[in-house]
């Protein structure tokens, strides 16, 4: 399947949200997730239909992420492949780990399927099953919410 093709699908479905700004870096400052936003953005293409994502991949093997700082972590809010079972989530979800592992920030996220998406994907079990083997972490006393601390051995 191409991309154009995927993205029309989505939007016809209802699962993609048409982005009606321009989502730039939040931060343009020096902190870590300043530092994590400017190479995200650097390092991944902008959604053509939704500006608050971003492309990690390119022709028909892509996987697409919407990522934020909150606070003095990243939130990751959207993550999906273009097609299941082929590790195209789980490089994208690496791209993301390895930049906050670099610059030191830890991350966080809700291990839930998007409301209204259909076809192929992981149940919330099978992603919170997913993002543990990512490193992530269940918050304490949260159903909701898992984390992951940074490896700040790489932070230089």
């Amino acid at each position: 399947m191409r991309a154009d093709d995927l993205i029309l699908d989505m939007l016809a479905e209802g699962v993609l949200k048409l982005g009606l700004s321009t989502v730039k870096p939040e931060a343009q400052d020096d902190s870590p997730t300043g530092r994590y936003m400017k190479d995200y953005y650097d390092q991944t293409q902008p959604h053509p239909l939704d500006r608050s994502q971003r492309i990690h991949g390119g022709g028909a093997d892509f996987a697409m992420s919407e990522v934020r700082p909150v606070g003095d972590r990243i939130h990751i809010s959207w993550l999906q492949a273009a097609e299941s079972g082929k590790g195209l989530g789980s490089q994208a979800l690496k791209h993301l780990t390895s930049l906050a592992d670099k610059h030191g920030v830890d991350m966080d996220l809700s291990p839930v399927r998007p409301a209204g998406m259909r076809g192929p994907g992981l149940s919330n079990k099978g992603l919170r099953s997913w993002y543990g083997r990512h490193g992530f972490k269940s918050e304490r006393g949260a159903t909701d919410s898992m984390v992951r601390k940074a490896n700040r051995r790489d932070v230089g």
